[in-house]
């Protein structure tokens, strides 16, 4: 097994990666994000499925990448999971208020939400390959 230190690095880098996807799909086709969330909004099922999956991920990266104080990335990604568990708790027990929020921001600013998606995943990405390489 890698040593926890590799394992922040390499979540940090795949995270980076899916954030830079999913940005790059909102530039290319703007709108998407906030289409997902009206039909998230209009969907039980949705909302649980999306609460706990990411439940799930932001426990799988808790357990995962340990918490190693001396160590900004692993911080970060403590940081990351925890917000993730926390959000799939809120996306469960109260979607709906939460979609409704996000929808309002998203249909004002969804450029920018884009543009800071992608700087996250590109510094996340930049962060994890000073580190690998």
């Amino acid at each position: 097994m890698s040593p926890p230190i590799v394992i922040a690095d390499w979540i940090a880098f795949f995270a980076g990666l899916g954030v830079l996807a999913m940005a790059a799909g909102e530039w290319r086709y703007p709108g998407g994000w906030e289409a997902m969330l009206a039909e998230m909004r209009d969907s039980a099922a949705l909302r649980f499925s999306a609460g706990l999956g990411t439940l799930a991920i932001g426990a799988a990266i808790l357990l995962a990448a340990p918490l190693r104080t001396y160590d900004a990335l692993s911080l970060l990604l403590a940081a990351m999971g925890g917000i993730a568990v926390a959000e799939g708790l809120v996306l469960l027990a109260a979607g709906q208020p939460l979609l409704d929020f996000a929808h309002r921001q998203m249909q004002r600013r969804s450029e920018l939400f884009a543009a800071g998606a992608g700087l996250v995943g590109v510094v996340l990405i930049g962060l994890a390959l000073a580190r690998i390489a």
